[in-house]
């Protein structure tokens, strides 16, 4: 028995459609897992803090964390700078987006006495 053009059209689009949302399932999972390379981020890290003074130590956890702001769960990496500012020695830690290396929070750390 031969299928009709009319069939085999309508086979045709029903791959093409499960194909595509096969696809754009794969992507969104790629993209929910896909973050940066934590020296990377270290890199745009530095680089933002350069301009404030020279940079003595400088760290990053090499593996991220999820930060739940807003509700939602945002993959982090934690990491710190030292640096000179005017012959002071300031410490500073942040929180780095990820997956595009945005710097999310920095605080300023107290000097122990």
């Amino acid at each position: 028995m031969q299928k009709s053009t009319i069939q085999k059209l309508a086979l045709f689009e029903s791959g093409l459609i499960v194909g595509a949302a096969l696809a754009i399932g794969a992507m969104t999972l790629i993209n929910k897992k896909k973050t940066l390379n934590s020296k990377k981020i270290l890199k745009k890290v530095r680089k933002h803090f350069d301009k404030g003074g020279k940079i003595e130590v400088s760290w990053i956890e090499e593996e991220h964390i999820d930060l739940l702001q807003m509700d939602e769960e945002i993959p982090v990496f934690i990491g710190g700078i030292v640096r000179n500012e005017d012959g002071f020695i300031k410490t500073y830690e942040f929180t780095a987006d990820a997956k595009t290396g945005t710097l999310i929070t920095i605080k300023e750390m107290e000097e122990e006495e």
